[in-house]
């Protein structure tokens, strides 16, 4: 099963900008181009989040979404069997990137764990001389 999101296709339709509907719904003008530029639905996608497009776009859910079946020789993303609640892509990441995403996920791991650890440390406080 494959939900399709129509976002930029009703924001077109009732001539809506990025920033205008961000505006109108108390988003970053980015969250609006993210949700804008998805052909599938948000992983992660909150009711109030649809209530407030929905709202301002003067539309239903239903017109933001459409279910389509899968067929046999289609594949289904991954997230679609989990529960629906960033936003993914159609295509699918070459094995390279995905081990350079595995790279870059660790190194930024590192560096939040240094982070934090600075932040733990007490502070030294040292007498200025006056």
């Amino acid at each position: 099963m494959t939900v399709r999101w129509h976002l930029a296709a009703i924001m077109a339709d009732r001539g809506f900008s990025n920033k205008a509907l961000a505006r109108e719904i108390s988003f970053h003008e980015v969250t609006i181009s993210k949700l804008k530029s998805s052909k599938l639905m948000p992983y992660r996608l909150e009711r109030e989040t649809l209530e407030r497009l929905c709202t301002a776009l003067q539309c239903q859910p239903s017109e933001l979404l459409s279910w389509h079946p899968t067929t046999e020789t289609e594949e289904e993303p991954e997230h679609m069997g989990q529960s629906v609640s960033s936003t993914e892509v159609e295509t699918t990441i070459p094995q390279k990137e995905k081990k350079n995403s595995k790279v870059l996920k660790a190194k930024a791991k590192k560096a939040r764990n240094q982070n934090w650890e600075e932040l733990r440390m007490p502070l030294k406080m040292t007498k200025v001389k006056t």
